[in-house]
């Protein structure tokens, strides 16, 4: 299967994908939990940390893990954003997907002045730029990013690591870089839909629509 039409498992596989392999990683808004489980099962961790504000999500998580016979390799914390994760918890990477841009940018911004972790993997629904525009301003720089194309929608993966560097000119915080792209073919198929949705739109509205504040 390509990455121009892929479905929910294989969308949630390309971004475990994208993860590091370490001893830990934190799932933030963990919901069902397959992605929490598809890092265990896949090897990029011993350990994950799973994460939501809804204790009943937290409840079906860790039920899968049961049914799978993994319960000793997830410990499963509410709470919202990355708050819930331990301070002597030695996190290699945060997966942060499922979640708008707009929330995601919201704890990013409480939470990564505090934070010790290298490195986020994260899929937003939405006001991607915004995202891109908040990592440059708290600390991190974004190390590779890709598209994918599920059922007539683009979702982005983006690696950012901790490690400050200058923000990146307005076109590539609202269009991703082409450089850290590995599908340049997915990307430029985004790029053209993109700017087909922008060209419906009028002036004074597309800043709303590429939202980076």
């Amino acid at each position: 299967m390509t990455e121009r039409n892929v479905g929910t498992e294989t969308r949630l596989a390309e971004l475990v994908k994208a993860c590091p392999e370490c001893d830990i990683i934190a799932d933030i808004g963990t919901d069902h939990g397959k992605t929490a489980l598809m890092l265990i099962e896949s090897h990029k961790c011993r350990h994950v940390i799973a994460t939501d504000i809804s204790r009943v999500s937290l409840e079906k998580a860790e039920a899968l893990f049961r049914k799978q016979g993994r319960g000793d390799f997830a410990t499963f914390l509410p709470g919202d954003g990355l708050q819930p994760i331990p301070e002597n918890a030695s996190v290699g990477a945060a997966v942060i997907s499922g979640i708008g841009g707009e929330t995601i940018s919201r704890f990013l911004r409480r939470d990564l002045p505090l934070s010790v972790i290298p490195e986020l993997i994260i899929s937003p629904q939405t006001d991607v730029p915004l995202v891109r525009k908040t990592l440059y301003g708290c600390g991190y720089h974004i190390t590779r990013e890709r598209v994918i194309e599920s059922k007539g929608r683009f979702y982005h993966i983006i690696n950012a690591h901790k490690g400050e560097r200058a923000m990146p000119d307005e076109e590539q915080i609202a269009f991703g870089n082409v450089e850290p792209y590995t599908d340049t073919v997915v990307y430029e198929r985004y790029r053209s839909w993109l700017n087909k949705v922008l060209g419906k739109i009028p002036d004074e509205y597309r800043t709303g629509y590429l939202k980076t504040r």
